[in-house]
């Protein structure tokens, strides 16, 4: 969890993709930093979605993202 929190308060921005084995944790890891990031007083724009086997992340989805 350090490890992401770090990566997205003092990384050089960009796309983070989290993937692994279905059950392992990856969307209560998300959560946690994203909960942490919620409690700080300048936390980074940070925009999540969620993709699978039916929904795919495409460029479309990153423009619609970046005009929020």
């Amino acid at each position: 969890m350090h490890g992401l929190l770090t990566r997205l308060t003092s990384g050089p921005g960009g796309v983070i993709v989290l993937c692994g084995t279905r059950g392992v944790g990856k969307s209560k890891l998300v959560d946690a930093v994203l909960n942490e990031l919620a409690m700080m007083a300048t936390a980074p724009q940070v925009h999540r979605h969620d993709v699978n086997a039916i929904v795919h992340l495409d460029v479309r989805t990153f423009r619609r993202l970046g005009d929020r």
